[in-house]
């Protein structure tokens, strides 16, 4: 039964390895990156799924803003984005400017960056604006997603997605900030201004400059707040009264507010040939040390001083802990329960690498 599953998990990586393999390819053919030798500065690769099973490769380049700095290091080899990519500073403000400057005078057009939404108070006019619009973003060089577009409807989801269930503690502070700054963004755009939380933690994570390695969901939040210019201030919940009784005021109203479009594959993608992931979830909830964190970690965690020694170690970097598909994640790697540590030793140790090389691959595991 074992043999299976991991042989399943082989499976799974491979054909994720063999799908990323084919957007690297599709990029590379339409011109959005091309290959280089060397570069000054490299970003990891994020890959995340999409719903119809392909994946969708970013990089976190928002304290960028210059294209020789754009490399990102790939299975494949280096990468530099040849036009403007999302994620830099200024892509949300241009990519906006574009799109408005090319549906311009467009009558029964709405578009905010790439949500287009085209309609009309009558039949005939619900047909002549789609030709029109189609027409100008042809002409324009656009290329639309026919998957993706909906044609003869009387209503239409416009901006919005599912919600993600299952937020730590600071990701539901992470994203109330996102949520308010896209909210006033029109009053937030083109002006410094000052983001304060009654979460500590968020005073680094939410700030693009820290050295710190970030997670996948708040790379993603780093992504949505790329085009506002703010500083993050923590201020105690005691010392920000109006904020604190507005947050608790009914949200059922607002709830499709709190959304993330994509489910994080984080923990899919640190799946290893010798190691499943229904081995770490297993483990995990007999381990009683983790399973308590994980407890912590999504519901709030109570004074130190009433922990059990086992768990005070996790107190101190709580603030970096995260739960993802019933694992705990530090920042962007697995918190391995110690029943399995023994057997990443053992493998890692095969042909007795050397306590340097030993380590890397424990590392890269």
């Amino acid at each position: 039964m074992l043999r299976r599953q991991q042989s399943n998990s082989t499976l799974s990586l491979s054909l994720t390895t063999q799908k990323v393999s084919e957007e690297i390819q599709n990029m590379d053919d339409l011109g959005i990156w091309e290959a280089t030798d060397k570069s000054s500065w490299v970003h990891h690769m994020v890959t995340i799924p999409k719903p119809n099973g392909d994946y969708r490769i970013t990089t976190d380049l928002s304290p960028l803003n210059s294209r020789h700095l754009t490399s990102t290091l790939t299975h494949q080899g280096l990468r530099q984005y040849i036009p403007l990519p999302m994620g830099l500073k200024v892509s949300a403000s241009v990519c906006q400017r574009l799109v408005s400057q090319t549906l311009a005078n467009c009558p029964g057009t709405s578009a905010y960056l790439d949500d287009i939404l085209i309609f009309g108070s009558s039949r005939a006019e619900h047909d002549a604006n789609p030709r029109l619009t189609l027409q100008r973003l042809s002409d324009k060089d656009f290329r639309l997603q026919l998957v993706k577009c909906e044609f003869a409807v009387s209503k239409v989801t416009f901006l919005g997605h599912p919600k993600e269930q299952s937020y730590a503690v600071n990701e539901k502070e992470a994203l109330a900030c996102v949520w308010a700054c896209e909210t006033w963004e029109k009053y937030l755009l083109g002006r410094h201004f000052t983001l304060r939380t009654d979460d500590s933690s968020l005073a680094s994570l939410l700030q693009s400059t820290t050295d710190s390695r970030k997670s996948a969901k708040f790379t993603r939040r780093l992504h949505r707040l790329s085009p506002f210019d703010y500083t993050v201030e923590y201020r105690q919940s005691k010392n920000n009264l109006v904020a604190d009784a507005l947050s608790r005021l009914s949200m059922q109203s607002a709830q499709s507010a709190f959304h993330d479009p994509i489910h994080d594959h984080v923990v899919g993608t640190l799946q290893t040939d010798h190691l499943s992931l229904l081995d770490v979830k297993s483990t995990t909830k007999g381990d009683s040390t983790l399973s308590t964190v994980l407890y912590f970690v999504s519901s709030g965690w109570p004074s130190k001083t009433t922990l059990a020694p086992g768990i005070q170690q996790f107190f101190a970097i709580r603030d970096k802990l995260q739960t993802e598909d019933q694992c705990l994640l530090r920042e962007n790697r697995i918190v391995l329960p110690t029943a399995l540590r023994r057997r990443l030793f053992v493998k890692a140790h095969e042909d007795h690498p050397g306590v340097v090389r030993m380590k890397r691959k424990l590392r890269q595991s």
